[in-house]
This record gives C-alpha cells, structure tokens and sequence, in this order.
C-alpha cells in the first residue's frame, strides 16, 4: 500500500476560518437567471441586504418560493420560468436548495446543500478525502462513491472503526460512473487499496475511469489510496517540468463534489448550485 504523504489539513479542507471582524461575500461569476458581478454580503446574522426572511438566525437560504412565501433569504429564479415547460418544471424547483451558516464557536461560515434543485457542488482545488455515498461531478458525469466490504472491528483493529470505515480505510474503493448525456448510463469500476494512481479523463487517453466528454480534459482528475487518510481525490493531472520537477496541473473545468455535509468556506472558495456559478471571499466589515 502507498506511504501516507498527503497533507491532511488539505484533506480535511482545513482552510482558515474567517474571523470575526469580516464578513463573506459572494459574487455571482455566471448565471442564466440572474446578474453576474452581483454581490451578497453575509455576516454572523445572515444576508446583509434584501432577506426574504430576515430572521437574523445565522443561517441564509438560497432557493425559489412562489407568491409571499418567505422561507428564503435570496431567490434563485428555476431555468425556466416561461412557457411550456413553466408548471412542470417549476414545480420539481421550489424550496431550499442551499443554505450558508455562521458558526459562532468556530467563527467560521459553512455551506452545505439541502437536497432540492439540482444539487450544491463545490469545486475541489487541491485535494479531498473521499467518503462513503460521496458524489462527484465531472462536465457532464456524476461518479457515486462507496466503499466495499464492510469491515467488522476488533481489538486493535484501526480499519474497523466508524470513521475509517467512513473513509473507506482499508476498503475497496466502487465507482459508479452515469453519463448524462446518455440518460445516466451506468459503469462499475473497482479498484483494491495500492499505491495505484487512478486516473479519470475522457476517452481514448489512457484513463482508468473514461469520460465520453469533450469538455473533460484529457486527464481531469485522478484518485490514490493512502494508509492513514484513505482515498484521496485530486483535481487535474501530474506532470513532469522540463526541469525534472513533478507539477499538478489543474483540469480545465475542474472537478466538483456535491456538498451533503456543512462544509467551512475558505476565501476563493467556488461553488455552482441550480444554474449559478459563486465565488466566495472575505472583506472587512
């Protein structure tokens, strides 16, 4: 098996909280509904200006509501919003689809999706500790990841406690592949705990897991196991310098995972939910 040489704050996306003095802002980067250069500000209360709800309860909910229904901070208009397809889509679109928290003992924001629309994904920008049922989305591929089989636990067996089984320490790693693009067709793959590189990118490249995609890069993402931190997943690929120095280079569209868990938000931070690409950062107050 690998040695473990992963940085583990970046595993565990130990990035630095943001103190208290600032506030987050985030700026809408591209949208179909909505203005793009648009800030929000948020602080420790919730959105600054213009809440739906002002409730001032540290958490602010982005989603669609029709009519008065104040059950939202801001408003997320669905894609479709006339014609044909405005009752029927409409209706699959209307709730909570994510929401930012303030925790005030870590004095830290979170964001975590909320299990409407179209999923909260965040874009991995070094590395990431995968997770039983996490779900990565690569341009139009969803990759389901779970971890084979259970392991029971007994004395002085680390692999068989809750957190590791978690991780999937000791696991065989299960991948689940569903193309979009070709109405979720489904691909297996499984791959036993080695200091194998795992490599994923679109077709005909040599990648262990192959993307029908032109918009995927030749190798997008790529997955290893580590004995302490489980299976890492690392957006975009490993080259060697002309001067001989190994270089990871990021995938051109990037390598996204969908948020089911609080997860603390680090300044430039990206995510995309329902049709809407954010950035975040912090500013002074």
């Amino acid at each position: 098996m690998a040695s473990s040489n992963v940085n583990v704050d970046l595993v565990k996306s130990s990035r630095p909280s943001a103190p208290s003095e600032e506030i987050l802002q985030i700026t809408i980067v591209n949208s179909q509904t909505l203005s793009t250069g648009t800030k929000l500000k948020i602080n420790s209360e919730g959105l600054t200006r213009g809440s739906k709800r002002n409730a001032n309860d540290g958490i602010t909910y982005f989603g669609y509501t029709e009519g008065d229904d104040k059950t939202v901070d801001y408003l997320l208009p669905p894609k479709f919003t006339q014609g044909a397809f405005k009752s029927s889509e409409n209706e699959k679109c209307i709730g909570r689809y994510f929401q930012i928290s303030y925790n005030t003992i870590m004095k830290s924001y979170y964001l975590r999706d909320l299990g409407n629309g179209l999923g909260t994904f965040v874009k991995i920008k070094d590395c990431m500790s995968l997770k039983d049922n996490s779900l990565i989305n690569i341009g139009d591929s969803y990759l389901v990841i779970t971890f084979d089989p259970p392991i029971e636990k007994t004395e002085g067996n680390e692999e068989g406690t809750i957190e590791s089984r978690y991780q999937g320490i000791g696991r065989r790693l299960i991948v689940n592949l569903y193309d979009e693009k070709r109405d979720n067709q489904k691909k297996t793959y499984s791959f036993v705990p080695s200091g194998k590189i795992i490599r994923i990118g679109r077709r005909k490249h040599g990648n262990d897991i192959e993307l029908e995609d032109s918009l995927v890069s030749k190798v997008n993402s790529n997955i290893q196991y580590h004995d302490k931190e489980g299976w890492i997943i690392r957006d975009g690929n490993e080259i060697r310098t002309p001067t001989g120095e190994l270089q990871q280079m990021p995938s051109t569209n990037g390598t996204w995972f969908l948020a089911i868990e609080d997860y603390r938000i680090y300044d430039g931070l990206i995510f995309k939910g329902h049709f809407n690409l954010f950035c975040c950062n912090f500013i002074k107050n």
